[in-house]
């Protein structure tokens, strides 16, 4: 079974989103991956950024292999997934020249959204980035979003005003009041979740823009605001599915941004199909989730997690948090906007959340 893997791994011929999947679940296969002429870019960056001295060598020395500028080719926005399957064309699977593979690729995503197919009824993710039908299902899902969190809001806003007037602490014991919620503008992404059977899946994520882990209030009022419990899951987590197991990310120099997550089934007269949501960054981030049965927080060099739709029609509002180590240094005492850079990929790069430093930091 492991040598069928290896040769699917190296072989210009395998499938992109079995590139993909193997890459994944399959450790041993990313060396292989890595120096696999048509392994696509995004999928080389996410194996650059596991930072794994097999994976770099075998990418070294595919660069040193060919060393072509990419074509020119305009990237329609967040438009980064593989197309659905290869050309049949002998000449299209052929390892060389690479430049050829990358601007077919680029030139396919720049036109149409991007679709990823992954293997083992995973299903099919794809990123609504153009108008007509898939303008029209992202907009009511927002406004699906807009609605139930408005509500929610308001039921978190009474019970803060209740607790608030029973505390009643002092004037000299007052915290800082809190920047409104209202200024920390959050931004939507949305994608949906397709297979051959027309089952459908939107999912919508909110996010808010970075705030430094120094300041304590802000950071605990905006992680109340989503709906999150308690306190914030990921202060000081060691992300140990990255196996950095002695790495903590320090939360009073750490960046941290809040939002939620909902997913709605689109077909309600049927009961959902399982999907895996995968989101990744690097090691050094890290996600937290406020669970109905508690909140957890790990590591974002993949992030997998199948939500549970209790009646069927729908999962969440969910409380998020995203954790981003080293934000804050003496160079940037605000914030340093390239530890932000990149966002976080879901399932690979079907889709990026896109992240932005807080500008009252």
């Amino acid at each position: 079974m492991t040598d069928d893997l290896m040769s699917s791994a190296g072989d210009p011929a395998t499938p992109l989103e079995e590139l993909a999947t193997l890459a994944f679940e399959h450790p041993e296969t990313r060396a292989a991956i890595a120096g696999n002429p048509s392994t696509y870019e995004d999928l080389l960056a996410w194996l650059s950024d596991l930072d794994d001295p097999a994976v770099n060598q075998a990418l070294a020395a595919r660069w040193d292999r060919v060393r072509v500028p990419e074509a020119e080719i305009p990237i329609a926005a967040g438009a980064v997934a593989a197309p659905k399957t290869r050309p049949s064309e002998p000449g299209d699977v052929a390892p060389t020249p690479q430049v050829g593979v990358v601007a077919r690729v680029r030139r396919f995503v720049a036109t149409v959204p991007a679709l990823l197919w992954l293997a083992g009824g995973i299903a099919v993710v794809v990123l609504i980035v153009s108008a007509g039908v898939g303008a029209t299902i992202q907009a009511t899902a927002q406004q699906r979003l807009r609605e139930e969190q408005d509500a929610f809001n308001d039921r978190v806003t009474a019970a803060q005003d209740e607790a608030d007037a029973l505390a009643a602490p002092s004037p000299e014991d007052a915290e800082p009041t809190a920047v409104p919620e209202q200024q920390l503008q959050r931004t939507t992404t949305t994608v949906v979740v397709s297979d051959n059977d027309g089952f459908q899946q939107t999912m919508t994520i909110t996010l808010g823009p970075v705030i430094l882990g120094s300041n304590t209030s802000l950071m605990e009022s905006q992680w109340s605001s989503v709906g999150g419990s308690g306190s914030n899951p990921c202060i000081d987590v060691n992300p140990g599915n990255d196996l950095s197991t002695n790495y903590v990310i320090d939360a009073e120099v750490a960046g941290f941004a809040f939002g939620t997550i909902t997913i709605a089934n689109d077909q309600p007269d049927f009961p959902p199909r399982d999907v895996t949501y995968i989101f990744s960054r690097n090691s050094s981030s890290a996600m937290g989730v406020g669970f109905s049965n508690g909140a957890l927080c790990d590591g974002l060099g993949g992030f997998p997690f199948n939500p549970s739709f209790d009646d069927g029609a729908s999962w969440g509002p969910v409380p998020i948090v995203i954790a981003i180590a080293d934000v804050r240094t003496p160079a940037f005492p605000t914030g340093d906007p390239s530890a932000v850079s990149g966002g976080i990929k879901v399932n690979l790069g079907a889709a990026t959340i896109p992240l932005a430093l807080y500008e009252g930091n």
